[in-house]
């Protein structure tokens, strides 16, 4: 389970990861699941995308039933992984490529590599809400 220290998760939070990935609906394979979180940024933006940009709550997702969305990538913050599904994966699994214009952060990049070597993708489980804390402002996303 990966927990930032910044993430206001609900008390039964790593339960509902953890139900989502062992009972799946529909016999899917779920290698890994996140809490719902938001950026710490206004407008709220989702930190799980799709290739076509992040999933959007009311579009993506409807916000009266909660469910598993399968995405492309998701944050780290508040992410259960099944550790058998690392294995493959090739070191560093983490890693911040910054390039001219752009930086990888570590999400983005151990995602790609995750998804190269197993051929799976994370999920989303939207009814597990996480705040995400800004101190500096004491804002909770």
């Amino acid at each position: 389970l990966f927990l930032g220290d910044d993430m206001l998760p609900p008390a039964n939070g790593a339960s509902l990861l953890l139900s989502s990935m062992e009972n799946p609906p529909g016999g899917l394979e779920i290698p890994a699941v996140s809490g719902l979180y938001n950026m710490k940024t206004l407008p709220k933006q989702i930190v799980a995308w799709r290739r076509d940009g992040p999933i959007v709550e009311g579009k993506t997702f409807r916000t009266d039933r909660p469910s598993l969305v399968q995405v492309d990538g998701c944050g780290l913050d508040f992410c259960l992984i099944d550790t058998g599904y690392l294995k493959p994966v090739d070191k560093p699994r983490f890693k911040i490529v910054e390039e001219q214009n752009s930086i990888c952060t570590e999400d983005v990049y151990f995602w790609n590599r995750f998804r190269l070597a197993t051929g799976l993708a994370p999920f989303v489980d939207t009814s597990c809400r996480v705040g995400h804390y800004d101190a500096r402002t004491e804002t909770i996303y």
